[in-house]
């Protein structure tokens, strides 16, 4: 499982949080697919067999 706060997350500082301020859904969804390829590089997973799932904004 990997649970990845992606640029913009909430208590990370103002230059965290505000990185994706007038282009939201961008940076921080491609940090998450990072986050999935570093665990395919890593050979934890493989990418048939991923599943993502997110919760507030990211649900």
């Amino acid at each position: 499982v990997l649970c990845l706060d992606n640029r913009g997350s909430a208590n990370r500082g103002v230059v965290f949080e505000s990185s994706i301020k007038h282009d939201m859904g961008h940076l921080e969804l491609d940090d998450q697919f990072d986050g999935v390829l570093h665990l395919i590089k890593q050979d934890i997973t493989d990418e048939i067999r991923v599943g993502i799932y997110g919760w507030s904004y990211g649900g």
